[in-house]
């Protein structure tokens, strides 16, 4: 496997920190300058799929020959079928949330203060 001197699990971890950090800089780069987005997009973009390839090779070298090809098919299963769903299900719960909470708010007496009682 072609990781360089740290190994495997040093380079997921390290993807997985740059895309962590790159995922929650987002939010909070709403007035930079485009220049210091396009950097950590172009930084995320690479390090979201980076732990991919070494964790494909990681399971050819340590899975047992006979159940590599199923080994794989499960494992791009969790990964790309139940697991991007159950991520953006994660992200439909704050949607929902938002939702309760602005039905909520629309129900009590003080959002006829809002927007000229245009609730």
């Amino acid at each position: 496997m072609a990781v360089g001197p740290l190994g495997p699990a040093a380079v997921i971890i390290g993807m997985l920190v740059a895309s962590t950090t790159c995922s929650f800089a987002f939010g909070w780069l709403i007035a930079a300058p485009f220049w210091a987005l396009l950097a950590v997009v172009l930084v995320y973009g690479f390090s979201a799929v980076g732990d991919s390839p070494v964790l494909s090779v990681g399971f050819t070298e340590v899975v047992a020959p006979q159940v590599l090809g199923s080994a794989l098919a499960v494992r791009s299963l969790l990964g790309f079928g139940a697991g991007w769903g159950w991520a953006y299900g994660l992200l439909r719960l704050g949607g929902l949330a938002g939702l309760a909470s602005t039905a909520w708010l629309r129900l009590r007496p003080e959002s006829r203060r809002m927007a000229g009682g245009r609730r």
